[in-house]
């Protein structure tokens, strides 16, 4: 278990940088894409080509999204570049976030019976959590929302978010309940843990 944790500080501490460096060259993929489509580069040279053939095939599965909900076709690339920079930004947030989780983990079942009942609680909690963030991700994306390998955080999640729909008002299409459950869970974990 320490092995595994350190291998996954270590990947950490050096995907920052590699990400980083992924996010220019995907801005300048990004920014050549947008010059061909607003015809700022000729899509006839060989590097309109280029972008046509290789980096537009990328944004499709941005392309969708942002024609439906009426945006242009030529600020596809600069949204392909942001839901690049969100999902890695998010990668790094649930890396530090498992990181953490597995390092009080280990400093629980090290410190005998009472830490072990400590970390197995607030492993659960963070699992909750965990799917929680999960499921809200997921559902503003539609297709994700009924992916296969999603529906056990709708299966761990809906047992405590359908009581709270029924108390907690909904505000017109917003359900702020995960949002309550978040931090509901939050409250009980820590105080469950402190009364252990």
């Amino acid at each position: 278990m320490e092995t595994l944790l350190a291998i996954l500080s270590v990947f950490s501490y050096y995907s920052r940088p590699a990400l980083f460096a992924a996010a220019c060259v995907v801005a300048v993929a990004c920014a050549l894409s947008w010059a061909t489509r607003t015809r700022r580069v000729s899509p006839f040279t060989p590097l309109g080509r280029f972008a046509r053939e290789r980096i537009d095939p990328f944004l499709r599965p941005v392309e969708a999204p942002v024609l439906n909900a009426g945006g242009s076709p030529t600020t596809i690339p600069w949204w392909g570049l942001a839901a690049f920079i969100v999902l890695g930004i998010l990668a790094q947030s649930l890396l530090g976030y498992v990181i953490g989780i597995l390092d009080m983990t280990m400093r629980g079942l090290s410190s005998g019976p009472r830490g072990a009942v400590r970390a197995v609680v607030q492993l659960i909690f963070a699992i909750l959590q965990i799917a929680l963030m999960i499921r809200v991700l997921s559902s503003w994306f539609g297709s994700l929302a009924r992916a296969r390998w999603l529906r056990w955080t709708y299966t761990i999640t809906e047992p405590l978010l359908a009581p709270l729909r029924q108390v907690v008002p909904s505000l017109g299409p917003f359900d702020i309940t995960p949002l309550i459950l978040y931090y509901l869970l939050q409250f009980v974990g820590a105080f469950i843990v402190r009364s252990i």
